[in-house]
């Protein structure tokens, strides 16, 4: 089967390229900007090479796939705020790439990384099936560019009815690929324990649900299997965490320092509580988490600490 990985430099993407790469029956076509540091990665790893090929993003279309993933995007909040603008055209333009691509070859499978940042920025309790997205219409900010572009292209996802497309709204994800300079919470973790610093957070709670990454290639997986589905689903593992239960936890496994300022934190995208979903309509499907968000939490950061050490 052959697949294509769009934005394959990206955090989800590598993670998908990792677990599917085992799979002897799939042949990656990994597609980026920067196919050099594409490479970079390939090599860091374990890969069976002979079932990969690296292109220039603007190489896509020139072979056949029976499946396509987009994870395009902007990922590092801090060029999210440098170029807020950025993300409606990047979306856009890769979106009816593939659109095209579908219009010539109608049975293949895409499948859209989305957010859960759709669902708006009241997140005060977990979304559910019937949730609501609002927006002040007449004083649009810049937290609303980033789910409004991914908001854009679910809805226009479900007009082409006749195309098997679906979207994966992803909540939260945490690897052991992580770009560890992007501002991220379990960044500022690892970051604070490698330094012996400690971390600074305010005194609000929330609540995340971090997908493992082998159960988010499951997900995929099953979708390859049903292929013939429009639609969208939320993505979540067998139970979120909130922020001072991972405190707690890697307080006590790593000694983890932390004070807090009571002085808000800005986030680009918005504020967000309780920001996991309670619409589990992946089920329907067959999918059945193996991962909590803190069993995650707690490999991924045990891999990433444990390559600082050699």
């Amino acid at each position: 089967m052959q697949i294509a990985v769009l934005g394959a430099t990206g955090h989800i993407s590598k993670n998908l390229i990792f677990e599917m790469n085992q799979n002897p029956d799939y042949h990656l076509h990994l597609f980026a900007r920067q196919p050099k540091e594409l490479e970079i990665f390939l090599a860091s790893y374990t890969f069976e090479n002979d079932r990969i090929t690296v292109w220039h993003i603007n190489e896509f279309g020139t072979d056949h796939y029976d499946v396509i993933i987009n994870g395009i995007g902007i990922g590092n909040p801090k060029l999210l705020m440098q170029e807020p603008f950025a993300v409606f055209r990047l979306t856009e333009k890769f979106d009816n790439v593939v659109l095209d691509y579908l219009q010539k070859h109608p049975q293949a499978l895409y499948i859209y990384l989305s957010s859960g940042a759709v669902y708006g920025s009241d997140f005060v309790t977990a979304t559910e099936q019937h949730s609501t997205s609002t927006i002040r219409i007449n004083s649009v900010t810049t937290n609303d560019y980033y789910r409004l572009s991914k908001l854009n292209a679910e809805v226009k996802h479900r007009a082409y009815t006749s195309f098997h497309i679906v979207d994966l709204r992803i909540f939260s994800f945490f690897s052991s690929f992580v770009d560890l300079t992007a501002s991220y919470f379990m960044n500022d973790i690892i970051n604070a324990i490698r330094r012996d610093e400690p971390l600074v957070t305010d005194a609000n709670d929330m609540v995340r649900d971090y997908i493992h990454p082998s159960d988010l290639a499951s997900i995929v997986q099953i979708l390859i299997s049903k292929r013939k589905l429009n639609d969208v689903f939320d993505v979540y593992s067998m139970n979120p965490v909130s922020k001072f239960e991972i405190i707690t936890y890697f307080e006590k496994a790593y000694g983890l320092n932390y004070t807090i300022n009571h002085q808000a934190q800005y986030s680009p995208t918005g504020t967000k509580n309780n920001y996991y979903s309670n619409y589990k309509k992946l089920a329907d499907l067959g999918y059945n988490p193996t991962f909590t968000s803190l069993d995650t939490l707690i490999m991924m950061t045990d891999q990433i600490l444990s390559q600082n050490k050699t």
